[in-house]
């Protein structure tokens, strides 16, 4: 789910998203995958704003471009167009709102606790900023909200890895499933097909069932494992994959758009199907019938009513703001966050904005547009497996790593009532029972998703309104306001505009328990 993918790779370091706990940058840390120490005290960030700008970029672009072209086909054309940019400009804006009080925290404390006629008080009233400056959001929140906003953005970003992890299973069964069957046809081919072995003569929930049960089998002990250093090295080649990915649909729909009658069903001809087998003798043949015209009929809309799902999931689409902060801290100077955040957003916009309005354009002349997009094309399609195989193989490789994400936002959590309830994670390493029967429960919920509602779209949306509606709308907007206020700079007009995007936010979670469409044909 960008899903839903927010594990940063692109530093020397394995940098890993950890909500609203990550490393600073200015301690010495433990590998989060169980390897040597990474010494980071004393060493000044030294990224540019090229590699950062990638990095925001790499980070931000997930699975979820997959989602696009159904989006806009639920949403219609002009009006998804226009969410669109609506959501990624209020996302930007409250990114920028996290580095801009993230990056100033540390030098007001030291402004705050030094004397008032002190060399370092004069000193820090224009600081050059670093990345070594630059403080974790959560000690922001706890500083001016109070404890409960840290815990409310570390369930928020739990929320997130949960969704993401399911909408991977999802994917990853779809994937498997279509290569499966593109293989036995591949072996078959010529042959006599009537006795097709157990995999195809399954109905397809079953097939959905076998498929999801050889996902988890198989990335289970790999999630098990404490050690994922290979996995991160083999995500560093995972933005080459996006990329394929990207280009199959880019060259795939403008050839559907090209030739639009590829994307129609082809109309059968029932006038002899129900006419003896032509080997009857007693049968005269009948002359051969002219082929029926197809008709194209297009049911792609400006506007239409199930806009509330494009609504949510794009909040994951650009959710960046609990990595944010841990990107600019290998960042060599933080003059330019906002131009860096801008850039990257646009980057990542045009990411997003081309497949969908492409595929839901080439497609529109389909009955509909599938969740995921690769369900868009046969299972026979040669090109659209070997894409399926690089996402796939891109997924499995992800898939451990979120569920560390999980485990480390939970077990090294400073969560008090964990430790008072529970006895397995009193301990700095949970050890092996913990992370299996935490992993295990993880697996079993993706599983089940994965096997029995494989409605991706419908998922991500719920999720991306909610936890969109805390990280993205609620923090940064509350923390925003509380130090204007502190600082006797609030005005009318911010407080009617911050709290009119809450308001945004809390519209969008109503929005995904209503479908208009159901309403409306009633």
């Amino acid at each position: 789910m960008s899903v839903v993918d927010r594990v940063d790779f692109s530093q020397d370091a394995p940098s890993l998203d950890y909500g609203t706990n990550p490393p600073s940058a200015s301690d010495t840390d433990t590998d989060v995958f169980g390897g040597d120490e990474v010494k980071t005290k004393g060493h000044d960030p030294q990224a540019g704003s090229i590699s950062t700008i990638f990095s925001i970029w790499s980070t931000m672009i997930g699975s979820t471009f997959l989602l696009m072209p159904w989006g806009f086909y639920k949403s219609g054309l002009t009006l998804g167009v226009i969410i669109f940019f609506c959501v990624g400009l209020i996302s930007y804006y409250t990114c920028t709102l996290i580095t801009r009080h993230s990056k100033v925290h540390k030098h007001l404390m030291k402004v705050a606790t030094s004397p008032p006629d002190s060399d370092i008080r004069l000193r820090l009233i224009k600081p050059k900023f670093t990345g070594s400056d630059i403080v974790d959001f959560s000690e922001v929140c706890v500083h001016h909200l109070g404890r409960w906003s840290q815990i409310l953005a570390l369930v928020a970003s739990i929320l997130i890895m949960l969704a993401a992890s399911i909408g991977y299973h999802i994917y990853m069964k779809d994937f498997l499933k279509s290569i499966v069957t593109c293989i036995y046809h591949l072996a078959t081919k010529g042959k006599d097909r009537s006795n097709d072995f157990l995999w195809m003569e399954k109905e397809y929930f079953i097939k959905d069932l076998l498929s999801s049960l050889a996902i988890a089998m198989i990335l289970f002990p790999i999630c098990c494992m404490k050690r994922l250093t290979l996995l991160i090295k083999f995500n560093s080649f995972g933005v080459f994959f996006v990329l394929f990915s990207l280009f199959f649909i880019i060259y795939s729909s403008s050839y559907a758009i090209a030739h639009p009658e590829t994307t129609v069903p082809k109309p059968m001809n029932m006038s002899n199907a129900f006419l003896p087998s032509l080997n009857d003798s007693t049968i005269t043949p009948t002359p051969t019938p002219t082929p029926i015209p197809i008709v194209f009929v297009n049911h792609l809309e400006n506007f239409s009513l199930g806009f509330p799902k494009l609504l949510g999931f794009l909040n994951l689409s650009f959710f960046i703001h609990n990595t944010i902060v841990s990107i600019f801290a290998s960042k060599r100077s933080l003059r330019h966050t906002r131009r860096d955040t801008g850039i990257a957003y646009i980057l990542g916009g045009i990411c997003y904005l081309i497949p969908g309005v492409m595929g839901s354009i080439a497609f529109r002349y389909s009955d509909e547009i599938k969740q995921n997009f690769f369900n868009q094309f046969s299972a026979d399609d040669i090109f659209a497996n070997v894409a399926r195989s690089m996402t796939l193989l891109q997924l499995m490789s992800i898939f451990p790593l979120l569920l560390y994400i999980v485990r480390a936002q939970i077990f090294k959590s400073d969560w008090r009532f964990w430790r008072r309830t529970s006895v397995i994670i009193e301990k700095e390493d949970p050890g092996y029972l913990a992370i299996f029967l935490l992993n295990f429960v993880i697996v079993l919920l993706t599983t089940t998703f994965a096997s029995f509602y494989g409605e991706v779209g419908i998922i991500l949306s719920y999720v991306g309104a909610i936890s969109g509606l805390i990280y993205i709308y609620f923090l940064p907007v509350t923390v925003h306001l509380v130090i204007l206020r502190r600082n006797n700079e609030l005005r009318w007009y911010s407080v009617v505009f911050h709290v009119s995007l809450v308001l945004f936010g809390v519209i969008v979670c109503i929005l995904q328990c209503i479908d208009f469409e159901k309403i409306v044909k009633k």
